[in-house]
């Protein structure tokens, strides 16, 4: 834990600016107010996945792109640093990340298929929901995958997905911090409103397989997700970007980060910030983002236990 600590409070006296870290925060909370007063993150989900609209590929690539772009100005304009622009490199990248960000959240071909195949709602349901945490999967391992064995095989594997320099116990001590505070929120209809995402009322009529196996299956893939989530936040835009941006790279991450929970309840949005921030230090100091994958994975199955408790209770 200790460790953490200092590689946190090295990296803050190493790039705290204090007008380029307030604007940006100032940018973040006004976003944050205009997401959950419109609804902004929920709608742009209800288009991709229920009203099939192709023109939120056009609003994905603006609504995530933004966040990460706005950090950069901000960036070049109180650092005096503008040479990213005219890096074909970053673009590159920026543009790899925002095409995945297209693909895992605007396509919606899982509906027809679910339809085509299962002739019952409640399976329809289920296949959907499989296939929604599918996707990040097949999405993100093959770019990323391609990518780093054509660009970036001098960088850790996977960018940081390997156990040389993985130390587990800070991150179970954060994890042992976080895990009481979910169940604390758990007792927020809000946080009930949204998980579990697997909510055990459906996977009951579910034909084709046992409620249990539904939830343990989807579960599992679910979890999986959060591997790669690691791998194209705190991998690709940390310890890939730091190629171009160096040590650079964490804070446009940590507001684009905040702006995919968008859909979610505002406390988890508003955290994300933070955790996003601190997750990026590790990876950029250590090289490594296991320790993310293992904190992301055990958050995230504590929400799911808590909320299936709270509605089972």
């Amino acid at each position: 834990m200790k460790k953490i600590k200092n590689y946190v409070i090295e990296y803050w006296k190493e790039d705290y600016h204090p007008a380029y870290y307030a604007t940006v925060a100032l940018f973040l909370v006004v976003s944050l107010f205009l997401n959950y007063y419109f609804n902004i993150g929920f709608k742009l989900y209800y288009m991709a996945m229920r009203e099939r609209n192709p023109l939120t590929l056009i609003y994905n690539i603006f609504f995530y792109g933004v966040p990460y772009l706005f950090t950069m100005c901000a960036y070049g304009y109180f650092k005096k640093d503008w040479t990213w622009v005219r890096k074909k490199e970053f673009w590159l990248r920026f543009g790899l990340v925002l095409l995945i960000m297209d693909l895992v959240l605007g396509t919606w071909f899982h509906r027809p298929f679910a339809k085509t195949f299962f002739d019952n709602n409640p399976d329809r349901y289920y296949a959907m929901l499989w296939f929604m945490s599918f996707k990040m999967h097949v999405f993100t391992l093959i770019p990323v995958g391609i990518f780093y064995y054509l660009k970036d095989r001098d960088l850790p594997f996977l960018y940081g997905l390997r156990r040389k320099g993985f130390d587990a116990k800070p991150y179970w001590i954060i994890a042992a911090i976080v895990i009481p505070s979910i169940f604390l929120v758990s007792f927020s209809p809000h946080f009930t409103g949204y998980y579990p995402i697997c909510k055990p009322s459906e996977m009951k009529f579910v034909r084709f397989i046992s409620p249990l196996a539904a939830t343990t299956i989807y579960e599992i893939t679910y979890a999986g997700m959060y591997v790669w989530v690691e791998v194209l936040f705190r991998g690709f835009l940390v310890v890939g970007m730091s190629k171009v941006l160096g040590k650079n790279s964490i804070l446009p991450m940590a507001a684009m980060y905040c702006f995919i929970h968008f859909a979610k309840p505002a406390g988890e949005a508003t955290t994300a910030i933070i955790g996003g921030y601190i997750l990026g230090i590790l990876a950029y100091r250590t090289q490594n983002i296991l320790g993310g994958v293992v904190l992301h994975i055990t958050v995230a199955m504590g929400m799911e236990f808590f909320a299936m408790w709270q509605l089972m209770r």
